[in-house]
């Protein structure tokens, strides 16, 4: 049986995780991820109340797919 996930390559991984370690210290010490440059957004900002990571790296844009699925539970849901 083969899983339908396909693994990201190594470097990539460590990336990441070298990624969020950073981000979780910075938190820890200075009560935000990005000190240098400050680039992670106040809570609600602009209505935004999420922030995606990929690649290493901070998307500050929205994610259609993301809203399109959260759109479909909410009317669900009402």
């Amino acid at each position: 049986m083969s899983l339908p996930i396909t693994p990201l390559p190594h470097e990539r991984d460590q990336k990441m995780i070298d990624f969020m370690v950073d981000l979780w210290s910075n938190f820890a010490t200075f009560h935000n991820p990005t000190p240098n440059g400050n680039t992670w957004p106040a809570y609600g900002t602009k209505g935004q109340t999420y922030v995606r990571l990929d690649n290493s790296k901070i998307i500050l844009e929205a994610d259609p797919a993301r809203d399109k699925r959260l759109s479909f539970w909410q009317t669900l849901l009402k």
